[in-house]
């Protein structure tokens, strides 16, 4: 399954997220209303799938560099194409390192980013 989302803040677009899940994982989310097509949500696939999983996410392994918008980029972000952006790529994976999602991410420089990830568990 691969899922296309453009996050936004304050009304503007900022990023581009493409995301892969298997199917066995995809398959739990068959049914989830926040992944209807067009619709709005705050919630992150991750968080959807958290809830879900047998064996939940128990790490990711995250590369970033630097890339010119590919064009389905461009268009989700109303950029030129071969704008800059900075790419984030991410593989979550359960403690058995079973792939579960994969995440690629395409962030305009006009913007700052600061994360703060964490697990509870």
């Amino acid at each position: 399954m691969r899922l296309d989302l453009v996050r936004t803040h304050g009304g503007s677009r900022f990023c581009f997220t493409r995301i892969w899940l298997p199917e066995p994982v995809a398959s739990l989310l068959a049914n989830v209303p926040e992944l209807a097509a067009g619709g709005r949500s705050a919630a992150t696939v991750m968080g959807l799938l958290d809830g879900r999983l047998r064996d939940p996410i128990a790490h990711a392994h995250q590369s970033v560099t630097a890339e010119g918008a590919p064009g389905h980029v461009s268009e989700a972000l109303c950029c030129e194409l071969g704008h800059p952006t900075l790419r984030a790529d991410r593989l979550y994976s359960d403690r058995h390192d079973i792939a579960l999602e994969l995440a690629t991410s395409h962030f305009l420089p006009e913007q700052s980013y600061c994360t703060h990830l964490r697990r509870t568990r």
